[in-house]
């Protein structure tokens, strides 16, 4: 029932957002746009979003694309090339963050229907902040503010790879691989590694 739901969500976003520029008249020197819809179920710092969307750039700056982001309440008022949804959950940069490294679970997944990557993700924040917590509890709050939007910002450029990518598949290094340490996820930089960009960019497609 809850894939039906989300489907539904979907195919609404998608139909009432009109549709993507037709590749025929698209000037092959312009990027495609990739979209991304962003919605908060729960408390977000502006800090910690604004760090978010500029690691999830940096990290995608060869994919090939230009990234746009939107709010759900602007979902319907998109024209776009390719579209993007995430949802957070939880307390995503609005101190203070629990600090239980213990809970279970990803830090974020991509839903699949009938083995088919949907363009639709969810971000579960308080596990990132348990995961980056005893590192940012000792910050002053605007630093830590700062680096626990770096860490959600990986965990969606994860999920994104998967959505561009289309593919389950996990890396071996880099932002595409399966887990995340607390220092991969608050270090000061993390790329996607040649294969995941070959990936991302449609030259490999395994």
């Amino acid at each position: 029932m809850r894939h039906v739901w989300l489907c539904a969500v979907l195919c609404a976003v998608l139909a009432t957002a009109g549709h993507a520029r037709p590749n025929a008249s698209r000037d092959q020197s312009v990027r495609p746009v990739l979209t991304i819809v962003l919605e908060f179920r729960g408390p977000h710092g502006a800090r910690s979003v604004d760090e978010m969307e500029h690691e999830v750039e940096n990290i995608l700056r060869g994919s090939g694309r230009a990234i746009e982001w939107r709010s759900w309440e602007q979902a319907t008022q998109a024209v776009f090339d390719e579209l993007a949804v995430v949802r957070f959950t939880g307390n995503c940069g609005a101190p203070p963050w629990r600090n239980d490294s213990t809970v279970d679970g990803p830090l974020g997944f991509t839903y699949i229907s009938n083995g088919a990557v949907l363009p639709f993700s969810e971000i579960a924040c308080e596990r990132i902040a348990g995961s980056v917590g005893p590192a940012i509890l000792r910050m002053e709050p605007e630093q830590a503010e700062t680096v626990f939007g770096r860490a959600m910002g990986r965990v969606v450029a994860h999920e994104l790879t998967h959505m561009i990518s289309g593919s389950t598949s996990h890396g071996h290094d880099g932002i595409a691989r399966s887990a995340f340490s607390r220092s991969d996820l608050i270090s000061e930089r993390l790329d996607l590694s040649p294969a995941d960009l070959l990936r991302v960019t449609g030259k490999d497609r395994r």
